[in-house]
């Protein structure tokens, strides 16, 4: 019988929404770290389409308007798996101000800009071009994890 198996690949939807100076940042309830809303695309799903999916199932919000900024390829490891990732990073504004939280098992935070930087935020490699993007407003592309 074939092994299972162990690793994964997956591309993800990821939103970059500011408001008055904050950015909205997620997280698992059960973890330390935070990461930018949004999720996984699924099979013949375009990306900026599960990005609107994702935020209106996790914070009840529509998307007004969405700009593609950036991607990050991101391998890493967790537990015993090795997982490969694509994030497809977009610049988001929503339909309104409000947001409801609709899953359990997350929780959202806005951050002042300026304390985006010293914030555990994952993959760092997206905060950091993020971060830089604020200022140039150039797309970015980052490739990170293992060598060949």
């Amino acid at each position: 019988m074939p092994k299972k198996a162990s690793n994964s690949f997956e591309i993800c939807a990821r939103g970059i929404i500011i408001r008055g100076g904050k950015i909205l940042l997620c997280k698992l309830k059960i973890k330390r770290n935070y990461f930018f809303p949004g999720g996984h695309v699924e099979f013949r799903e375009r990306a900026d389409s599960a990005l609107k999916r994702e935020l209106k199932e996790e914070i009840g919000v529509s998307v007004k308007k969405s700009q593609f900024i950036g991607t990050n390829e991101n391998l890493y490891r967790q537990r015993r798996k090795i997982l490969h990732e694509i994030n497809i990073v977009f610049k988001v504004t929503l339909s309104k101000e409000n947001l409801e939280v609709h899953e359990d098992h997350l929780e959202f935070k806005w951050v002042d800009i300026k304390d985006l930087a010293k914030t555990e935020v994952y993959p760092t490699a997206i905060r950091n071009a993020v971060l830089k993007w604020l200022n140039d407003k150039k797309p970015f592309w980052i490739s990170q994890g293992f060598k060949k």
